[in-house]
């Protein structure tokens, strides 16, 4: 069967249905000529009459009729059927919506391990808009109505290149810490959930704890970090954002001091998931790498 005979079996399904070509064409978003068209090339094919005018009246033959009863219930299972895939499919997928600079930072790098946990599944990621929907999220807003936990005692660090270290040295000197360039978010917001101000810090910990040589502030986290990554000076950011390029050896602890973040990053699952087992399997393996930063 080719694709002509299945577009005119589902013309032939609306016309027998509506008993109208201007209705079936306008169901279809076709033209009444093109509902004809098709209507009597199935006719041909089949070798009989599919309709008959009874007055104005567009009726079904006796062999149209029982040919519509047996289009119509296969187009119906076709459709039953398509559902059911679809909702098999549904059920295979985890929606995640992670905050978007924890998604580029901090799962991205974790995503095939997290993968891993449920290789039967697909994990699909979505924007904001689909928050609600989402099977699991990570950011800093408590959702309502989620079974959510907490990441506890994540802290803030000032970050460094090690290329500005002296050879040998773990950490920078008080001397050459004061002689590097202060980097900075040059946002609020931004400071108070990914890192610090340097005026907060110098609070904490006293004015030797910040650079002084110069100051250079960015728009974003990502621009920030990477400033620093290249050795433009030292940050301070939590963790979490951090945590790749530590690992990696792309930055170091510029000192030993450490603040508490101000905002906790919260993992929440949708209870009425239907993969809600899974998901809380996820939530908790993501809530151990996030513990086991602590231990870094």
């Amino acid at each position: 069967m080719n694709k002509d005979v299945l577009r005119y079996l589902k013309c032939f399904e609306a016309a027998s249905r509506l008993l109208s070509f201007t209705k079936a064409a306008e169901e279809l978003s076709i033209t009444q000529s093109a509902v004809s068209h098709q209507i009597r090339e199935l006719s041909l094919r089949c070798g009989f009459a599919l309709f008959e005018r009874q007055g104005n009246a567009l009726v079904l033959s006796e062999k149209g009729q029982d040919f519509a009863d047996t289009v119509s219930h296969s187009i119906a299972a076709l459709d039953d059927k398509l559902q059911a895939l679809q909702r098999d499919l549904d059920r295979s997928v985890i929606s995640i919506y992670c905050e978007p600079v924890l998604a580029n930072k901090w799962l991205l790098p974790r995503l095939d391990r997290l993968e891993a946990q449920c290789l039967e599944m697909t994990l699909r990621l979505v924007s904001a808009g689909e928050i609600h929907d989402a099977d699991l999220v990570i950011g800093f807003e408590e959702l309502a109505h989620r079974n959510v936990v907490v990441v506890p005692n994540e802290v803030r660090l000032p970050v460094c290149s090690p290329d500005i270290v002296s050879v040998g040295a773990s950490r920078l000197s008080l001397v050459d810490y004061a002689s590097e360039t202060a980097i900075s978010l040059g946002d609020f917001g931004l400071e108070t959930l990914f890192g610090c101000s340097w005026s907060s810090w110098q609070a904490r910990f006293g004015q030797d704890a910040s650079p002084t040589a110069d100051k250079e502030t960015y728009a974003t986290v990502e621009l920030a970090l990477q400033a620093a990554v290249h050795g433009r000076g030292i940050v301070v950011l939590r963790r979490s954002v951090a945590d790749d390029d530590l690992r990696a050896g792309r930055l170091i602890a510029a000192s030993d001091q450490r603040m508490p973040v101000t905002k906790p990053i919260h993992l929440s699952v949708k209870p009425d998931s239907s993969n809600v087992a899974i998901c809380l399997h996820l939530r908790d393996w993501l809530l151990g790498q996030m513990k086991a930063m602590s231990r870094y």
